[in-house]
């Protein structure tokens, strides 16, 4: 703002600010010094007011009632406020009630405004009162607890089954808490309700009991309690475990629970293992892993103890609790049960050829590996124990599902002959009794075992032999063994003898192999008059060990002649076969039908003129005469005679 002062010429420039009226509240103890949202019927409290309007502006205080029913409490300077006690005994209904301020417009330079916030200030009876989240909680549930009187009431707690209840200091700001003892065979302690009126704590309850927790204070004179039960129902540990296992699998046992922070795992009323004491509830789930390996074929018991204190000084596993009363009532258990490990296998084909494939497939249960071995027709003369051109191979097949398969090529150069197959399962202890003299040997590794340890110059039944003597066959072992044997074959392919076609007739072709599935047949022309077209057949096997072929040929376009036909497996493995193809036999000329004779049409004869009978004239007695018979073969040439006229009648008369 720019002015001139009076009697001066010169400006004057000053500033001027304008502040947004500001009305703010908080509802304090009667001291002022603390704020404060809960009080007993009958406390008086301030109100507080931070604002930049002027003290001698007027304000309604306002008043809302828990019912919602609003009312102007007092009408006061600002001023006034900062001594003024507001006293509760007129708030007859326990509950929230809100208050705030309002300008009286016409004593506040027309200004009418409200305060910022309604603040809440809820009404208690002068009594003391104790309330539970929840009153049927689980064993080892957390429950908060609220003590509520006057603020700053001092009062004592108390319970009864004290050695069952834990009160957990650090899960609430319990604040100076004094004379306490929080979990034992007494559990009590003196608290003090803050500004609000309110006191929490959280207790657990190790057992399924009632309790009754109770409360007393002194408050205006008078002592006041109140008591609330608890009844508490016993944890429930739900278990995720299969009903069956095999032994040497490693067992997964899971579980879940709704309270507690670990859970002590029994099997057969023993902790085996020190990882099965406080196994820890993570989001109310727990999980340990159990090594089946040791132990014997039959049903076990699993229990589950939740938040149990394992016995000082109990470090032995494995530990019994058959007598241990803490141990006495599980919190979940069930049954498993524990199933010897099994071996089963197969070979789909007993006939391989060389450079084929070898094929053994089965079922283990208990392992995560098979170990494989094949042992050629003469033994090995090498003490490598992983080349089958040496007449030996150790390996391992992968177990997936309880199911393997292992394809193992019988490579060029293999001994031809009878070989031997051995598939060994470790048992449900999960090593061999004691391969190459060494123990510890387990599913997977016979082939690390058994390297360099002389099986050089053995002869496949003393192969067979040593192998037995560490596994199956050795005193108390629990080793599972399935053998085979099969045959290896130079590779074929043999055609069948074919009979001779004529021109334009199908050729059919037939032949065997013991070449692998999925092998194709190439039929060609070897040798002839011209090139037959050729065929790929694919093979078929009514048996495992022997494959079938069939071909046919179209010889429409083919050149009579000598052929030599050849089947090719692709690899080399060929046969022919000679066919003959001759000429096709003419066709014959077919006779033709006669016609038949047309039927001539008959000539009507004409009817002769009626004559006059003469008058007949005496007769002259005159001699008969005797007739002269016809010449031999007149009266057929008559007849000819007669029709060749007639069918010249016929003619003539057609044209």
């Amino acid at each position: 703002m720019t002015y001139v002062k009076g009697g001066e010429t010169t400006e004057s420039t000053s500033y001027v600010y304008f502040q947004t009226p500001s009305l703010g509240i908080e509802i304090r103890d009667e001291n002022r010094d603390k704020k404060v949202s809960s009080v007993t019927r009958g406390t008086n409290v301030t109100i507080y007011v931070d604002t930049n309007l002027p003290m001698d502006y007027v304000v309604d205080i306002k008043v809302e009632d828990p019912d919602g029913y609003k009312k102007t409490y007092s009408t006061e300077e600002i001023g006034n406020l900062s001594t003024m006690k507001i006293d509760t005994s007129g708030f007859v209904k326990s509950g929230e009630y809100k208050i705030w301020l309002k300008t009286v417009k016409e004593h506040a330079c027309g200004l009418e405004i409200e305060s910022s916030t309604k603040e809440s200030l809820k009404i208690f009876k002068e009594e003391i009162k104790i309330e539970a989240e929840t009153t049927e909680p689980i064993e080892f549930e957390d429950v908060l607890f609220t003590v509520r009187a006057p603020p700053y009431t001092i009062f004592y707690f108390n319970t009864t089954n004290d050695e069952y209840v834990e009160i957990d200091p650090d899960l609430e700001d319990m604040g100076d808490v004094k004379n306490k003892n929080c979990t034992g065979k007494e559990v009590y302690f003196t608290g003090e309700t803050d500004e609000n009126g309110e006191f929490k704590f959280v207790a657990s309850f190790t057992e399924d009991k009632s309790f009754k927790f109770e409360v007393n204070a002194t408050i205006a004179g008078e002592k006041k309690e109140d008591e609330i039960t608890i009844d508490v129902s016993k944890a429930k540990v739900t278990f995720d475990v299969p009903s069956k296992v095999i032994i040497g699998e490693k067992l997964k046992i899971r579980g879940s629970v709704a309270a507690g922070e670990s859970v002590d795992i029994a099997i057969d009323d023993e902790i085996k293992e020190s990882k099965f004491n406080d196994v820890t509830v993570t989001d109310g789930e727990f999980e340990v892993e159990w090594d089946t390996g040791s132990e014997m074929p039959g049903t076990v018991k699993i229990k589950a103890f939740i938040d149990v204190d394992y016995p000082i000084g109990s470090d032995d596993y494995p530990f019994s609790i058959k007598d241990i009363e803490d141990y006495k009532d599980e919190d979940g258990f069930i049954s498993v049960k524990l199933i010897k490990p099994g071996l089963d296998a197969e070979q789909p084909r007993n006939v391989v050829a060389e450079d084929d494939d070898y094929t053994i497939e089965g079922t283990a249960t208990g392992v995560d590996y098979v170990d494989i071995i094949l042992i050629g027709p003469k033994g090995t003369a090498s003490d490598e124990v992983d080349d089958i051109t040496e007449g030996l191979l150790i390996t391992s097949s992968s177990v997936s599902d309880d199911e393997f398969s292992e394809d193992i090529t019988m490579e060029d150069g293999v001994d031809t002959g009878v070989w031997t197959v051995l598939v060994l399962h470790p048992g449900r202890d999960g090593d061999y009794a004691r391969p190459a003299g060494k123990a510890g040997i387990g599913a997977g590794e016979l082939k690390e075992a058994y390297e360099g340890n002389g099986f050089g110059g053995k002869d496949r039944d003393q192969i067979v032999a040593i192998i037995r003597d560490d596994t199956v066959d050795a005193v108390g072992s629990d080793d599972l063994l399935v053998a085979f044997t099969f045959k290896v074959e130079s590779p074929y392919v043999r055609l069948n003898p074919v009979a001779s076609v004529a021109v334009g007739e199908p050729l059919n072709i037939s032949g065997v192999t013991n070449r692998e599935p999925d092998t194709t047949i190439t039929i060609s022309t070897f040798a002839g008059p011209t090139e037959l077209p050729m065929g790929i057949v694919e093979v078929e096997w009514p048996t495992a060990d022997e494959g079938v072929f069939n071909a046919t040929i179209d010889t429409s376009d083919a050149v009579p002649g000598t052929y030599t036909l050849e089947a090719d497996d692709g690899d080399g493995n060929t046969d022919t076969v000679t066919v003959e193809i001759v000429e096709a036999a003419p066709t014959p000329t077919p006779t033709p039908t006669p016609e038949a004779t047309p039927t001539p049409e008959m000539t009507p004869t004409p009817t002769p003129p009626e004559v006059a009978t003469p008058t007949p004239t005496p007769a002259v007695a005159t001699p008969e005469a005797t007739p002269t018979p016809p010449a031999p073969g007149f009266e057929a040439l008559f007849a000819i005679a007669g029709l060749l006229a007639v069918a010249y009648l016929i003619l003539r008369r057609k044209k």
